[in-house]
């Protein structure tokens, strides 16, 4: 995994420092996950009850398929 401060831009990292979110995507309970956009920059982040991180957008998607709404 990279350090923080190798992941996303500038904006989304001052986010997640400051309590704020990019925008949400959606929550994969199954693997108690959300998964994040930011705005600026484009990357995709997973955030667990431990960390948020950058992630691929194949991570994005392959738990969006797995998603089930309610």
């Amino acid at each position: 995994m990279k350090e923080f401060d190798d992941q996303g831009c500038e904006i989304c990292r001052q986010q997640w420092l400051s309590g704020t979110h990019p925008r949400e995507l959606f929550v994969c309970a199954s693997e108690q996950v959300s998964f994040y956009q930011c705005d600026a920059c484009g990357a995709y982040w997973e955030e667990t009850n431990r960390y948020a991180a950058q992630v691929d957008q194949d991570r994005v998607q392959r738990c969006r398929d797995r998603r089930v709404d309610v």
